[in-house]
């Protein structure tokens, strides 16, 4: 029996993300990127992130996507809610150069000193120096160049951008 569910799963699993991803979008693929970036993440392609963003105990998704004329790429996350219905937040996007030069990674709850904490430029007012991530976040990577990282803040309820290098 496990087999059979383990089985159904894999066949279907494409077709069940396919219809979580927003219409005109669609995953990024392997050969969108250039093969020195997916070295960098250690194989693994750097486009979907499984996990609860917003403490809710529930399974959230976050999605580099290329859209249908691959001129443009986006980070999306679908939050989960109680009612088994996703909220589809489009938190970034930008024109695709001659190849992907993003990915997205898992970061675990934690402190972290921003780009300005490090000393990259001086802190705006309002800037942190240091952020906390209380339930994990999003990485969002430019391959040899700048990160920032997307956590959800409970008292804004929404997520929030700090970059983390430039």
């Amino acid at each position: 029996m496990k087999i059979i569910i383990l089985l159904f799963l894999f066949m279907f699993s494409p077709l069940i993300l396919a219809s979580e991803l927003p219409e005109g979008w669609y995953l990024t693929s392997a050969d969108q990127y250039l093969q020195e970036d997916v070295r960098w993440f250690k194989g693994i392609l750097p486009n979907k992130v499984v996990v609860d963003l917003n403490d809710d105990g529930m399974q959230d998704s976050a999605w580099i996507l290329t859209d249908k004329t691959k001129t443009k790429w986006a980070l999306f996350v679908a939050l989960s809610s109680d009612k088994n219905n996703k909220t589809l937040i489009k938190l970034a996007d930008d024109e695709i150069g001659l190849h992907l030069n993003v990915g997205i990674r898992f970061m675990k709850a934690g402190r972290y000193r921003t780009a300005c904490g490090k000393g990259y430029w001086k802190c705006k007012h309002g800037e942190p120096a240091e952020i906390e991530i209380k339930n994990g976040a999003i990485s969002l990577n430019f391959f040899e160049s700048s990160s920032s990282v997307y956590y959800w803040s409970e008292n804004a309820s929404k997520f929030i951008r700090v970059w983390l290098s430039d």
